[in-house]
């Protein structure tokens, strides 16, 4: 190349300068020159579709096909992009005898270019894929959107007739039941724990009541074990312990519904999160504080597993404690249903908090199997997930709708995973605003 620009490009009548935005020539132009970009940067591109074809940076040719081909119309616009110096041969400069030498000269340069040429088009056409592909994600999610929206509304009706429904119930049960002491402390222990001893622990307790009360089946001490309350129940005359377990199955079922209804509402404010962003925000928001509300309203899943805050001092931001709150909502009940059942190691989820430049960074881990490698890129797009049949209720929306309160607060969220465990880190600004 720097051959070739003394050869034939040291002329200084033939300079062109350009400041950014000028144009060199625009598609469709008459160009009978060809040009050297001394310094600077400018691209080509289709002005009708707006497709950027290339750009030339300093050492490059530029209107290589106009001048070498018969065709003297340019094929795209040339703007500079920033202050450029281009000096330029004509082809008026050159007879006919001088072609060959021209040719020969400037042959492995034709060469070069339109390689180079090729794989910049080449890579425009891979972002222009990307692009289509996340404007088909977004519309994608504005359907989801509207559609959630819609069923939120439907669902919210029935669910507050149940809601209302269940309360009643309840009340009438406890007013209308005639029971002594001990089956009301039973009753009440249903309804307010549920059915917290998992099925291995009932095992366990069960085999040691069989010593105590060998006249008791296998399956009635289990039932028994399951209440929290199995030796208390198996001291009982076999009707009295029968009644009492019963009374307290009744409190644990009208318990699951609560828990149901609970369920239910979290679901469809988290469908409409997914279509509003009308949400009312403000300065202070303590992320501390949300997170330790999110592990409130998640005390029943979480009695399984042993939970470890480690919540450092860090800034309030401008933020709504609720949308907070659901977003750690959603990551812990998900470690905690990614723990369930494990035998062979302990159930740990970990939260810590810190302020490292300036955002707030909160990491939450679990000691889970982990996310398969096959999705673990895809696992905050809608309908992924990582739950099993019949394990809980799962639409696949959950980390979708987090990830995009995340982005709404100009924040990030990211996810590391192995077969020892799961990180979800969510950093988001101090001065965040929606």
């Amino acid at each position: 190349m720097n051959g070739l620009a003394k050869k034939y490009f040291s002329k200084a009548d033939k300079i062109v300068f350009l400041q950014k935005g000028d144009y060199l020539f625009r598609k469709g132009e008459q160009n009978n020159n060809l040009y050297l970009l001394q310094s600077g940067r400018m691209k080509g591109f289709d002005p009708q579709d707006q497709g950027e074809f290339f750009e030339a940076e300093s050492g490059d040719f530029i209107g290589l096909h106009s001048f070498f081909s018969l065709v003297s119309t340019t094929r795209m616009s040339l703007i500079a992009l920033e202050d450029s110096v281009i000096p330029y041969i004509s082809k008026g400069d050159f007879s006919h005898e001088d072609a060959d030498e021209l040719n020969a000269d400037f042959m492995p340069a034709v060469i070069f270019m339109m390689l180079k040429r090729q794989e910049q088009a080449h890579q425009a056409s891979l972002r222009h894929q990307k692009i289509l592909r996340d404007m088909q994600e977004v519309e994608r999610l504005a359907s989801l959107g509207q559609l959630s929206a819609g069923v939120a509304h439907e669902l919210n009706n029935a669910i507050t007739v149940i809601s209302r429904g269940s309360d009643y119930i309840i009340q009438q049960v406890l007013d209308q039941l005639k029971c002594n002491s001990f089956e009301t402390e039973m009753i009440n222990a249903g309804l307010s724990q549920g059915r917290y001893v998992s099925s291995a622990e009932a095992r366990k307790v069960a085999r040691d009541l069989k010593k105590l009360h060998p006249s008791f089946s296998d399956a009635k001490l289990r039932d028994y074990a399951r209440t929290g309350m199995g030796e208390r129940l198996a001291s009982q005359p076999l009707e009295t312990a029968q009644r009492a377990f019963n009374l307290w199955n009744l409190g644990a079922s009208l318990y699951d519904l609560q828990l149901a209804v609970q369920q239910s509402e979290h679901v469809i404010n988290s469908m409409r999160s997914l279509a509003s962003t009308n949400v009312i925000r403000q300065a202070g928001c303590d992320i501390n504080s949300s997170i330790r509300h999110a592990v409130s309203l998640l005390s029943n899943p979480l009695k399984k597993v042993t939970l470890d805050l480690r919540l450092g001092e860090i800034p309030t931001v401008f933020g709504n404690s609720a949308e907070l709150c659901q977003i750690w909502t959603n990551i812990m009940k998900n470690a905690a249903d990614a723990m369930a059942g494990q035998l062979q190691k302990d159930s740990l989820l970990t939260v810590a908090t810190d302020a490292p430049d300036g955002y707030v960074r909160v990491r939450i881990s679990d000691t889970g199997p982990g996310i398969p490698d096959e999705i673990i890129d895809e696992i905050f797009k809608p309908h992924v997930t990582t739950k099993k049949t019949g394990q809980t209720f799962g639409l696949g929306l959950g980390l979708t709708i987090v990830h995009k309160i995340v982005k709404r607060y100009d924040g990030d969220m990211s996810v590391e995973s192995s077969p020892e465990g799961t990180t979800f880190t969510v950093t988001i600004p101090f001065g965040a605003t929606l």
